[in-house]
């Protein structure tokens, strides 16, 4: 460490401290990942139902196209 740099001390502690807030927000962005995937298929389910009940108040499905790898119907290759 150079004796001209008086942050020299400091920059382990600071590097340690961002290596641990990246490790949070690593973390939390994972778990945002797995809500989110949860909060899309259980959309699925209430638009499949909802079609179920009451087709003419169901989501238009022109409007709201399920992805073919995620449609049941869709032809297989």
């Amino acid at each position: 460490m150079s004796e001209n740099d008086p942050n020299a001390e400091s920059r382990p502690q600071e590097a340690e401290h961002l290596r641990e807030r990246i490790r949070m927000l690593e973390e939390e962005n994972k778990h945002l990942l797995m809500k989110s995937a949860f909060m899309e298929q259980r959309l699925r389910e209430l638009e499949a139902k909802l079609r179920e009940a009451d087709p003419i108040c169901a989501p238009n499905s022109e409007d709201f196209p399920i992805p073919p790898e995620e449609d049941p119907n869709a032809p297989s290759d």
